[in-house]
């Protein structure tokens, strides 16, 4: 896919410039923390790159997006420093060096976007993590919940099968009761066919025992 491969040369271009920039860097002067500060921040914004186009969640959303932010008042500084001051190099490399940050900085709002799928696939895949651990130990899961403003219980009996989990629902509401199952493929499926369908969560198979 294009829009791939445009990324990944990006960071190939990336990754390249912070190498070439630490070793001018160690030629022309005595390294000093502020070098290995900046030379920190850019490895951790190149680790933020590589998360985004590989669509793999880092860390957590919240630092990407303060991280981002970060992009964002150090695009600002650069531009107010070319327009009103005396850039150190020279204006036209601190308008090239505003140009190459921009893709990062538009990688980094997408990547810590709150409605990126990334993050809420994390949460799933850890809790996928501790429903099989449980059934470890049984391969049969039960869990109730009654809800107390609409009296309506939910009784969930999770399965493992030969190839697969079967999800057995049941809710109960004064006289009336309905059920139906579903079968998944993985633990992951099985977890957000459940936060998506019932009240149950896989915290409350462990208060069942």
């Amino acid at each position: 896919m294009m829009r791939d491969l445009l990324w990944k040369a990006y960071a190939l271009v990336y990754i390249a410039l912070i190498i070439v920039g630490i070793a001018i860097s160690f030629k022309r002067t005595a390294w000093d923390v502020s070098d290995t500060v900046s030379a920190v921040i850019a490895f951790v914004y190149f680790v933020g790159l590589l998360g985004f186009i590989y669509r793999v969640p880092v860390l957590t959303r919240g630092l990407w997006r303060v991280l981002f932010w970060f992009c964002i008042v150090g695009l600002i500084g650069m531009a107010i420093v070319a327009a009103f001051g005396a850039p150190p190099d020279g204006v036209g490399a601190t308008i090239s060096s505003m140009v190459f940050a921009a893709p990062l900085t538009v990688a980094l709002y997408y990547y810590s976007a709150a409605g990126n799928p990334l993050w809420s696939e994390a949460g799933l895949l850890g809790k996928a993590k501790d429903l099989g651990g449980m059934f470890d130990i049984n391969n049969t899961l039960k869990a109730t919940v009654t809800s107390s403003d609409t009296q309506l219980t939910t009784e969930v009996v999770l399965t493992r099968l030969p190839h697969g989990y079967e999800a057995k629902i049941r809710r109960i509401k004064n006289e009336t009761e309905e059920s139906f199952s579903n079968e998944l493929d993985d633990l992951v499926s099985l977890v957000r066919f459940l936060e998506t369908n019932t009240p149950v969560r896989v915290a409350d198979f462990h208060a069942h025992g």
